[in-house]
């Protein structure tokens, strides 16, 4: 039996087919996590706000605002329903304004990982089924 090598599977037509197959793969991966983060944007408290729809109509900070302490910094004493509405008047007591943005540290964090598994556990457990190394001669 000879020994197998990178440069031996190289010559192979079924290897070549098979590091398409797996770069195509990762990087439909890789291409779904950015998907992902982008998609799924996390609201930003530092710049989010509270906007008081009646009351003393102030706009804060969401940050720096207990939702249990809103209607008190609104000067609402008495929130409008629908059955004692003036028409005209607004229903909500407040309303938050959310500024979305994107983790990015999570992105790099899960493109990294990403990386890490298919470079470790397809790639490397590939070599060393078919050629005995993990880390095989060239």
């Amino acid at each position: 039996m000879e020994n197998k090598t990178i440069s031996y599977l190289n010559s192979k037509i079924w290897y070549r087919g098979l590091k398409v197959v797996y770069i195509l793969v990762q990087m439909l991966v890789l291409f779904g996590i950015i998907i992902y983060f982008l998609n799924n944007e996390v609201v930003d408290k530092t710049r989010s706000k509270v906007i008081c729809q009646y009351g003393n109509k102030m706009e804060f900070v969401l940050k720096d605002v207990e939702y249990k302490d809103i209607l008190k910094l609104c000067e609402i004493d008495k929130v409008i329903t629908r059955e004692d509405q003036p028409s005209g008047i607004i229903w909500d007591p407040y309303r938050i304004e959310d500024v979305e943005k994107i983790d990015y540290g999570s992105l790099v964090l899960s493109l990294f990982a990403g990386i890490i598994i298919f470079e470790v556990l397809f790639r490397r457990t590939f070599y060393y089924v078919v050629l005995g190394a993990i880390i095989p001669e060239k």
